[in-house]
């Protein structure tokens, strides 16, 4: 008798921007997100798909550094509504 393979699940974490984007391109290729993965994952495996640790960390820098700039400029934003607001009271 034939033992039933088990699915097992691989996750990571990514903003929900990248995430946004990710599921967009897949729908727009008629896929659903695993299947990307998948057939990404299977040419990373076959040597098809060469990732460089040095690329990958210069990403996630400059996104922690987008992420940090966004939040910033809100708040300049929010600030700038506040003394525009005020002046017009004045």
């Amino acid at each position: 008798m034939e033992k039933a393979v088990k699915d097992v699940r691989i996750s990571t974490r990514v903003t929900q921007s990248f995430k946004d984007r990710f599921a967009e391109k897949a729908k727009e290729i008629g896929l659903n997100e695993a299947k990307v993965l998948t057939a990404l994952a299977e040419k990373f495996l076959s040597g098809e798909i060469v990732v460089n640790a040095d690329e990958v960390s210069r990403v996630e820098r400059l996104e922690t550094e987008l992420q940090l700039i966004k939040r910033r400029l809100e708040q300049i934003e929010e600030a700038r509504k506040g003394e525009l607001v005020a002046s017009a009271t004045i």
